[in-house]
Parts: C-alpha cells; sequence; structure tokens
C-alpha cells in the first residue's frame, strides 16, 4: 500500500512538471530596463546606443522563442521638441535564431539621441507571428 501511495505521488508530481514546462514553452518573459514583457515567440530585445564624440554607436537584436525566423530594423532616431526623426537604419535577418544588427553614424551637437529597434520573428510557415519594438535609452549630444 505504501509503494502505491509513493508512485500516486511521483505520477502527480511528474504530471503537475510537465504542465508547467509546457506553460513556460508556450510563451516568453522578456525583462527590459524598464519593465517585464510576456511575448509568445519573443525571447528577447534589445536597443543600445552608445555616443563617443560626435558618433553614434547602435546595436539592436532580436532572440526568437525557438528555432524561428527572425529579421531587425534598427534606427537611430535624433530629437529636439518632443518631436523624433530617423536619420540611419540598419537591417537584418536570420533563417534560425537570433537577428543582430550594428552600426555607426556621425551625428550633430545639439540633439537628443534613441535606438529604436523593431523586430519580426516568423512562425514554421513563414507568416509572421510577432512583431516587437524596444528603445534604448536617450542620450544628450
Amino acid at each position: 500500500m505504501k509503494c502505491v501511495r509513493t508512485l500516486g505521488i511521483v505520477i502527480c508530481l511528474l504530471l503537475t512538471l510537465s504542465s508547467v514546462s509546457i506553460a513556460f514553452a508556450e510563451s516568453c518573459t522578456v525583462v527590459t530596463d524598464v519593465f517585464e514583457t510576456n511575448y509568445t515567440h519573443t525571447n528577447k530585445i534589445k536597443a543600445f546606443l552608445m555616443i563617443n564624440g560626435s558618433t553614434a554607436s547602435v546595436t539592436g537584436e532580436i532572440a526568437p522563442c525557438g528555432n524561428y525566423e527572425t529579421k531587425v530594423s534598427v534606427q537611430l532616431q535624433r530629437g529636439k521638441n518632443d518631436k523624433w526623426t530617423t536619420i540611419a537604419t540598419w537591417t537584418g535577418s536570420c533563417s534560425s535564431g537570433t537577428s543582430e544588427v550594428s552600426g555607426e553614424k556621425s551625428i550633430t551637437k545639439g540633439y537628443s539621441y534613441r535606438v529604436k529597434v523593431t523586430g519580426y520573428v516568423y512562425d514554421s510557415s513563414g507568416k509572421l507571428a510577432e512583431k516587437v519594438v524596444e528603445y534604448s535609452s536617450t542620450k544628450t549630444y
């Protein structure tokens, strides 16, 4: 009787753990600088801006939950008086995994700058499964 009860407990634990892992497999949590976001197909999205002298260095990345096709668009934006204008764009893609793009651009003093990253994840049939957007912190030059 003791063996049957132990076996019952083990089976219950296995079923509970398998349902928990299935729940985690269905969605991903993306942690950004500000908050946590739940996405279905995106594991990570990153927007990075560094200003060194009069040069802005940018990086954008999207990583899928699984082996999906991804595309990324990275825009360097210049702002003044709450109006943002894209001054340079870089794009990249990967047929089965993370897409990452980096670039550099000369910038002008007297403006704020930020990076806008738009990531696209496509499902196994090639249809757009998810579009996500992330912004870097704003830097003034």
